[in-house]
């Protein structure tokens, strides 16, 4: 929905960002503000508040012209917003799966971890863990990361919610292995909104790129 009452200046502010899948909302991307990225559409959205209720509405392609904007500012300031407000949160996998209860590694008997893929693993989201896939799109974000890394990195679109990242150098992880583990958890164990793509990209250092491996 979106609410072509509005003027720039009320929703300077709370603008923010969704990263989805393009080709499953292709229908619904065709009136409103999107750019595409790799197969993926890169949408700004409009946060409402009343009270305790958020909500979001997105911005129509006739906004743009009643603002008499353009769509790389619209996209530009809710990327910047979208980091602004949320944040950014980069951390091994082994946390999070810890603090749900699952554990790939198995336990010692006296507690000690057994080696896990977790260990090599790093989850990208933001600090509301909702639409936090989005935090990839952050400026120099990637660069941070390959930094990190001082390797070229896969990234797994794990869910619109978040992706997971490990380097490129990491024995544990065969992309074509990768690229079978993303099929099927977006086929058996994602809703379809929470689908977000069945590609697995790598960052490229050298040339500061994100592409789709495969």
């Amino acid at each position: 929905m979106y609410n072509e009452k509005l003027r720039l200046d009320d929703i300077f502010g709370r603008l923010n960002v969704r990263l989805i899948n393009y080709e499953s909302n292709k229908e619904d991307l065709e009136d409103i503000v999107f750019r595409p990225f790799l197969d993926l559409a890169i949408v700004p959205t409009i946060i409402k508040t009343d009270g305790y209720d958020v909500s979001y509405d997105f911005v129509s392609k006739s906004m743009l012209e009643k603002w008499n904007t353009d769509m790389d500012f619209i996209i530009g300031l809710s990327i910047y917003n979208s980091n602004r407000i949320n944040g950014v949160r980069f951390f091994p996998m082994f946390e999070y799966v810890k603090n749900l209860g699952l554990l790939f590694g198995e336990l010692e008997p006296d507690g000690v971890k057994l080696p896990s893929l977790n260990d090599e693993m790093y989850v990208l989201t933001n600090n509301v863990s909702y639409y936090g896939a989005s935090s990839i799109l952050y400026d120099n974000m990637l660069k941070s990361i390959s930094g990190f890394f001082k390797a070229d990195f896969y990234v797994i679109p794990s869910s619109i919610h978040e992706v997971l990242i490990y380097s490129a150098e990491c024995p544990l992880y065969i992309p074509e292995y990768t690229k079978q583990m993303i099929e099927e958890i977006n086929s058996n164990v994602l809703t379809e909104k929470e689908f977000l793509s069945d590609s697995l990209y790598i960052y490229r250092t050298e040339k500061e790129s994100l592409e789709i491996m495969m």
